[in-house]
């Protein structure tokens, strides 16, 4: 209700005549939103007569300029609607969403949705699900979507609590109304300005339109659907046999009790077996260079695929091993970390995120530190450490927060 009334409030004194004839004018109302007045020229056979304003294509001024103590006012023959005074399931329909929308639907929940107050929603656009197990039992088999209960807590992770628009947005876990939380992280895509945070991701989905409000709600878009986490790290590693020749070193290392960790997160670098096998001679067996080898493909901190761009000297950009080498992210073809490029990206844990690789990135014991490069422009992502429950933050904090992004973000 407060939203349709801010729909139709400018915040300046607006009188008829501001609204020339063949041309276009615009005022901004109290929501932001921009209200385009159009009056049309006179014909010739009434070029006397005066021609009414239209409001946005829609509604006429049928009363102008009644003057206020405070200001002017302007009888119109409709309500003028707004995006922001829609119940979240139209909004979504608005926007295009309608695979996530329909199976609202099917599950029942979209009423649900439309009365919810003081929500995020991260829906999966149409794309990112049209491939899904979801997508296809709506397509051949609807009926088996109502009261189903995986279906509902699919929907409901979507959902996190409380409202934050992208300007809001901080490097933390957000609970979801289905119990579980998303983690939120923040990029840059600047190769000068790197501590611009310019691109957000929840669970390494990466949000691509964002800031739709719906009634006291908001709506961002992302482009893969969100599943929470059952493994942490090393579990994830147990569980798929093309990495057991890397988690055999990890256990020669004793570096399993590091990957089970619930308190920290972590990115984990990992070779498939057929990598180490082309390798197998040339590895060292002292414990020491072992535990330093699986350590250079463990950073402290969750580096989505999202937030590696392409870079270019000098603007080259490295992120920190956990024995503290410096390994430059860029991309080509493929997100690549060093000498590896990353053939599966975002395998999301409970304590971190597992890459894929298709080289052993072998820790340079002579590695100079970005102190000893002074001529060097290379910005990297340091290793976060924090208490459990708490999470890393930008390591810069602009003032400025909406101009970045909504002028920058993509």
């Amino acid at each position: 209700m407060w939203d349709i009334l801010k729909n139709h409030i400018l915040d300046l004194t607006f009188c008829s005549v501001a609204s020339v004839a063949g041309a276009k004018t615009t005022a901004y109302n109290l929501l932001g939103e921009p209200m385009r007045f159009n009056r049309s020229k006179a014909s010739s056979d009434d070029s006397k007569a005066e021609q009414p304003v239209i409001i946005n294509g829609i509604a006429k001024i049928m009363e102008a300029d009644i003057m206020g103590s405070n200001g002017v006012m302007h009888v119109i023959d409709t309500i003028m609607p707004t995006e922001s005074a829609l119940p979240m399931s139209s909004l979504m329909q608005e926007k295009n969403v309608t695979i996530f929308k329909r199976l609202l639907e099917a599950a029942g929940l979209d009423n649900k949705f439309d009365d919810m107050d003081n929500v995020t929603v991260f829906a999966p656009t149409d794309k990112a699900l049209q491939n899904s197990k979801w997508a296809k039992l709506l397509e051949e088999n609807p009926g088996e979507l109502k009261n189903n209960q995986e279906l509902v807590e699919f929907l409901n992770y979507h959902v996190t609590q409380p409202m934050v628009k992208t300007c809001d947005l901080e490097v933390k876990l957000l609970p979801t109304i289905a119990g579980d939380k998303v983690r939120i992280n923040l990029y840059s895509t600047h190769a000068l300005f790197s501590n611009v945070m310019n691109r957000a991701t929840v669970n390494c989905a990466r949000l691509i339109h964002f800031d739709d409000e719906s009634c006291g709600s908001v709506l961002h878009q992302v482009d893969k659907p969100l599943t929470p986490p059952k493994s942490n790290l090393l579990q994830m590693l147990e569980s798929n046999p093309n990495y057991s020749k890397f988690l055999e070193l990890v256990r020669m290392a004793n570096l399993t009790d590091l990957l089970a960790n619930a308190d920290e997160y972590f990115t984990l670098l990992v070779p498939k077996n057929d990598v180490f096998e082309e390798l197998e001679d040339t590895l060292s067996k002292d414990q020491t260079e072992l535990e330093n080898l699986i350590k250079t493909h463990i950073v402290n901190d969750v580096v989505c695929c999202a937030g590696i761009i392409p870079t270019n000297w000098p603007f080259v950009r490295s992120i920190e091993s956990y024995n503290g080498h410096h390994l430059r992210i860029t991309r080509d073809r493929r997100p690549k970390i060093q000498n590896a490029g990353i053939t599966k990206c975002d395998n999301v844990a409970t304590n971190g995120i597992v890459h894929e690789i298709n080289d052993v990135i072998i820790p340079n014991s002579r590695q100079r530190q970005p102190q000893d490069q002074e001529h060097q422009h290379v910005p990297h992502y340091r290793p976060h450490h924090h208490q459990h429950g708490q999470l890393p933050r930008p390591q810069q904090q602009f003032p400025n927060a909406d101009d970045i992004f909504g002028d920058l973000f993509f």
